[in-house]
């Protein structure tokens, strides 16, 4: 389809307008507002949208585009060439809307069907593609590569088609739409099942099984795994029921043989019962006097013990006492031998003070602050003299005659200097110089500062280092550095000896502890104190035994006269119960013997209580077993029902599994295929983008990298890639440019056919514009092109048949 001419009458804010455009290059200009996109979007609409439309869908779709000043009406009427032969089509939207497509022999289609169908023809190229490649609209060309991944995956599917058909003879058939099927069949029966581990995805059984998107396999396993459990349920049913039968006969047995030997044994048990008691009872007595007599020959011991400790105590008491006194005498003692030795350590700390000070005051005193002073007046003049010889002031003098100057530098002495004729001399100082002659006298000083201000500077600082030095009795700072040394020296021993005197001290004064020293007469003779204290710990702990042990005797003999009262009382006692071990023994004796085969009558007891024991239990777990036997209920399949419909799904699911391997096979070899003609098709296509974006970059682009059909970045020079994202806005609208005329190249292939584009060069730079605009001027002479600016510059670089919108 070539558009010829285009009439708007009405549409959106323009009342009529009548364009005519060639058939290679057409450039519609004019101003933002002129009506460009107005135009755009006559020719989209009078050729995709038809013309009876509802009433929400007319409010929606044409609604912007009624007439800006009233009207309900709006109306389109294009000219176009198909096969060289003219055609018209005309498009009314609004309550009398109408249709209609004149062909070449004069006949007229009306029915929307019939005429898109035939427009379809004539436009090689489905409404898509003109929407996402053949017809952009502005700011198209920068968002190309999101647009056509977000909105046109369709457009995307059918270039692949085109490509891959290049490659390989399909008849017609769509590989996308073959393998978009062989897909579709592989979901239906591989949804949620794992082919490679051959169970379902993350290993969901019936336990927790998956709700959506259960394919055919993993519907199947999950039939026969249901069964399966119900088989596994049912046999273990079956078996808990015959298990249970089971442990009831066998318990029934077991407490009929228990039953026997508790009623046979019941009389016997009875008898050695009593038995058992009354040789209890002969042990209590038994032990009752072999404690009366215990107590018997204890009772006098403990008493003469407790004499003899009472009779001891005294005397260990004094000894205490005698000891307590000599540990007093001995600690006295040694405190005023602690104290001489002290007054002796302090003493001489005393002298080393004393000599210190005298040392001190026989030194001149020259302290940190007076050395801190004269280093300071040294400091000061030696700046004040560097400040004054930083000046570096320099002359140069010739003689014309012979001739003796006095030479006078910064504040040094004059000195007499001699030239002969033509002679030249250079004198230097810092900030004065000054040339004298009987007849003249010359003085130079830099510029820099005031010198007679420095210069007195200078004599003040010398005079008053002069009072400082006298005034401290030195010639130098290095006399008073040694001076200072020296003094400070002896001020630190007398410090340290006061410290020393103090920390010998402690919290006593030396007049106290004189005192203290002057009240000893002499140190007694006296045992040491250690030895002392030995002593005492050892009487110490022999009284503190004594009285334990006293303690202790009391308390059993209190006990005893508790008990017993006294001795004859006891004596009583012991004798009631040898009587009583005598009566218990005759009525022992008066029981029937023992049941046949019993020895022990511990054991007999033991083992009938036992019985007893085990009989009760045997029935209370007769009660349970029964119990739990009616609480098991039978299965509503048996085992043998449930097995064969195991069998029927185990098989069914083998069946859906074949069939699944089988296109999962097919699919395999579809997708290598596929593979292989993805590598091969997206070729030609690759290197049609790489020649249009060579040329529009003047090759500093040449090589992309692409996905499918859509590139993903731009090689560099250095072989690296630049990723889409990272591109300029003008370097993504060469990209678009190229991608859109390589895509229409193969979907429009050699037919006449038309592209609509807005300002497609207005993000480029100059050099970019220029190349850009020679590539749409020689691709129009293949292509009908319609391009939309608001540039004048861009119009003059695109040439063609220019349409100037006022």
């Amino acid at each position: 389809m070539i558009i010829s001419r285009i009439i708007l009458s009405p549409f959106a804010g323009i009342p009529h307008l009548d364009l005519s455009f060639n058939d290679g290059l057409n450039v519609i200009f004019g101003v933002n507002e002129a009506g460009k996109s107005t135009i755009f979007h006559a020719l989209y609409n009078v050729i995709f949208t038809e013309a009876k439309l509802t009433p929400a869908r007319f409010q929606k779709i044409m609604g912007r585009f009624l007439p800006i000043g009233g009207g309900d009406t709006i109306a389109v009427e294009l000219y176009f060439k198909h096969k060289n032969t003219d055609h018209y089509l005309k498009r009314k939207w609004g309550p009398s809307a109408e249709a209609a497509l004149k062909l070449p022999n004069g006949n007229i289609i009306s029915d929307e069907s019939t005429m898109a169908e035939y427009l379809e023809e004539c436009l090689s190229a489905s409404e898509g593609t003109y929407r996402s490649v053949l017809m952009t609209k502005q700011t198209g060309l920068t968002g190309t590569l999101e647009t056509l991944k977000k909105e046109h995956a369709e457009t995307i599917k059918n270039l692949g088609d085109i490509l891959k058909t290049a490659v390989l003879e399909t008849d017609g058939v769509s590989i996308e739409k073959f393998r978009d099927q062989l897909e579709t069949e592989f979901n239906e029966y591989f949804s949620r099942w794992d082919p490679n581990k051959n169970r379902p995805e993350g290993g969901k059984g019936i336990e927790k099984p998956w709700k959506k998107q259960v394919g055919q396999i993993l519907q199947a396993y999950y039939d026969k795994e249901t069964v399966r459990v119900a088989f596994e349920k049912a046999c273990q049913v079956e078996e808990a029921i015959d298990l249970a039968n089971q442990k009831i006969a066998g318990t029934k047995k077991e407490r009929d043989e228990i039953e026997r030997y508790v009623v046979t044994n019941k009389k016997a048990a009875g008898d050695v019962q009593e038995r058992k008691t009354i040789l209890v009872q002969i042990e209590n007595v038994g032990k009752d006097l072999a404690e009366y007599k215990k107590i018997n020959r204890d009772w006098p011991v403990r008493e003469k013990k407790l004499q003899d400790l009472n009779s001891n105590l005294p005397e260990q008491e004094k000894q205490v006492e005698a000891l307590k006194q000599k540990k007093a005498q001995a600690e006295q003692a040694e405190k005023n031998r602690k104290n001489v030795e002290k007054y002796k350590a302090v003493s001489a700390r005393k002298k080393q003070v004393e000599d210190a000070e005298n040392n001190l005051k026989s030194e001149q005193v020259l302290t940190d602050e007076d050395l801190n002073a004269i280093d300071g007046g040294f400091k000061q003049l030696n700046m004040l003299k560097t400040e004054l010889a930083a000046g570096k002031l320099s002359v140069n003098f010739e003689a014309k005659k012979p001739l003796a100057v006095s030479v006078t530098k910064d504040l040094e002495e004059p000195i007499k200097e001699s030239l002969k004729p033509g002679e030249s001399k250079s004198f230097e100082a810092g900030g004065r110089l000054r040339l004298d002659h009987p007849d003249w006298g010359l003085e130079v000083t830099t510029g820099e500062g005031d010198f007679a201000d420095l210069v007195q500077k200078i004599e003040s600082s010398n005079k008053a280092l002069d009072k400082l030095l006298k005034k401290h009795n030195v010639t130098s700072l290095e006399e008073a550095k040694k001076i200072n040394r020296t003094y400070e020296t002896c001020r630190q021993a007398v410090k340290t000896a006061q410290d020393n005197l103090k920390d010998e001290l402690g919290d006593t004064s030396f007049e106290e502890l004189e005192s203290l020293i002057k009240a000893v007469a002499e140190l007694p003779d006296v045992e040491p104190l250690a030895d002392v204290v030995g002593k005492l710990v050892t009487s110490q702990n022999q009284l503190e035994k004594i009285n334990t042990e006293l303690t202790q005797q009391k308390q059993v003999l209190d006990e005893y006269h508790k008990k017993y009262k006294d001795t004859d009382s006891l004596l009583n006692t012991m004798t009631d119960a040898i009587q009583k071990e005598k009566d218990l023994n005759k009525k022992l004796d008066a029981l029937s013997p023992l049941p046949d085969g019993i020895e022990d009558v511990e054991i007999f007891i033991e083992e009938y209580k036992q019985k007893q024991e085990e009989l009760a239990r045997l029935n209370e777990a007769l009660k349970e077993l029964e119990i739990e036997r009616a609480g098991i209920h039978a299965p509503d399949e048996s085992s043998e029902e449930l097995q064969k419909q195991l069998d029927e799904l185990n098989e069914k699911f083998d069946i859906v599994l074949r069939k699944g391997k089988a296109i999962l096979r097919v699919k395999t070899v579809a997708d290598e295929l596929g593979e292989h003609l993805d590598q091969q098709a997206f070729l030609g296509l690759k290197s049609d983008i790489e020649s249009f974006i060579s040329g529009m970059t003047d090759k500093r682009y040449k090589k992309i990298t692409i996905d499918e059909s859509l590139p993903t970045g731009f090689v560099r020079n250095d072989g690296n890639v630049l990723e889409t994202d990272l591109l300029s806005t003008g370097t993504l609208d060469v990209l678009g440019l190229a991608l859109r005329l390589t895509m229409a190249n193969y979907f429009l292939k050699d037919q006449e056919a038309f592209l609509v584009m807005d300002d497609p060069l207005v993000d480029m730079d100059i050099n970019r514009q220029s190349r850009a605009a020679n590539l749409l001027k020689e691709y129009s002479r293949t292509k009908q092109l319609i391009i939309f600016t608001c540039h004048p510059s861009h119009a003059d670089l695109l040439g063609g048949n220019r349409i100037v919108m006022d």
